[in-house]
């Protein structure tokens, strides 16, 4: 049973289709009423997400599904786009070869290929809006194609909320994801990382047919774009050597400064002579000389008088023996007689006979 915005579609067609066969004329009419709503056509073959043939009046005819755009698969040595093979095994599961489907219109009823431009209906709903809802496209309005287009907006407010396909964090080639590993790196102050992360997302972006481009409304891929661009810059190897080599010069600019004025470095030197000048004492030991050469002017010079004494020594000896002294009468101009001290160096001028100190 056709639900009533298909009714409504009915009536609205039936009117347009009125006003074309005034218009045009009875060839006219035919060609608006083959393509009119509530065609009912067998699906052929699933191209890729958003694309499809279909078999009606004996003739097949390749549908785009209207509102909506899927990642492409890739071909002509360009490789395929994120989820682009998800979004085509989703088509082929919900709408099989050989199932049945009502394909209904807008205001255009092809696209600049040839393509019909439909909303595709099955027994489970609005397939168009389905794809949508499960993150393997976002709406694609063209004026004035809006027949559809609530319906559209809707499903993908509802698997931006959830998270679904295309702005799943977890898959690892969504927009999504990648947005969080230039964040990361960047956070994590992983300057490779962040340059590589941001110049590949940057270049994707700046592509106006990649998927990633077309997912973004212009106001967002201009805010994005600055912001990568920003990373880019502040990241870019060149950069990092010249970010780092500049502290480094200003290390140096204010360490060189401080070793003019206050040479540090020659003060350290200048203890390590401190050493030498401490093995110099020693040297200065030499001095000792003085110890020598006060010693010899007082005990060695005093012995000088020795020559007049040479018979000073057995003096003592001739002392000691006193037996043949006093006999013998001491002439009144003899020297006095002295008495050694051990060694011999200093003496003591004694009486002769009592030898008591004079």
């Amino acid at each position: 049973m056709p639900s009533a915005l298909t009714v409504v579609a009915a009536v609205t067609a039936t009117a347009v289709a009125g006003v074309a066969s005034a218009a045009v004329g009875l060839a006219g009419l035919g060609a608006v009423m083959s393509a009119g709503p509530d065609t009912t056509a067998t699906v052929a073959r699933i191209v890729d997400g958003d694309t499809l043939d279909v078999r009606y009046d004996g003739e097949t005819h390749r549908v785009r599904l209207l509102n909506i755009d899927t990642p492409e698969i890739g071909g002509n040595g360009k490789d395929g786009e994120c989820l682009a093979d998800e979004a085509t095994q989703f088509l082929k599961q919900r709408l099989p070869v050989g199932s049945s489907v009502d394909l209904e219109w807008d205001s255009d009823h092809e696209d600049r290929y040839g393509r019909q431009l439909r909303g595709v209906f099955d027994d489970e709903g609005f397939v168009n809006a389905d794809v949508v809802r499960n993150g393997l496209a976002v709406p694609m309005h063209i004026e004035p194609n809006d027949r559809f287009r609530r319906r559209i907006d809707d499903a993908y407010a509802a698997a931006t909320r959830s998270g679904q396909g295309l702005f799943d964090p977890a898959r690892t080639c969504t927009l999504a994801a990648r947005t969080d590993r230039v964040n990361d790196a960047v956070q994590d102050g992983d300057r490779a990382d962040a340059y590589a992360e941001a110049t590949a997302l940057h270049s994707l972006l700046t592509d106006p047919d990649s998927f990633a481009s077309r997912i973004m409304t212009d106001t967002e891929r201009t805010a994005a774009l600055g912001r990568l661009t920003t990373v880019v810059d502040g990241h870019a190897p060149g950069k990092q050597r010249t970010a780092k080599a500049t502290p480094e010069k200003r290390r140096s600019a204010k360490s060189t400064p401080t070793k003019k004025p206050t040479p540090k470095p020659s003060p350290s030197k200048s203890p390590a002579p401190a050493p030498t000048t401490t093995t110099t004492p020693p040297a200065t030991r030499a001095p000792a000389p003085p110890r020598t050469s006060t010693p010899p002017p007082a005990p060695r010079t005093t012995p000088a008088p020795a020559p007049t004494t040479p018979s000073a020594p057995p003096a003592p000896r001739t002392t000691s023996t006193p037996v043949p002294q006093p006999s013998q009468p001491r002439p009144e101009n003899a020297a006095p007689c002295r008495s050694y001290a051990p060694g011999g160096k200093t003496f003591t001028y004694i009486d002769c006979d009592t030898k008591l100190p004079l």
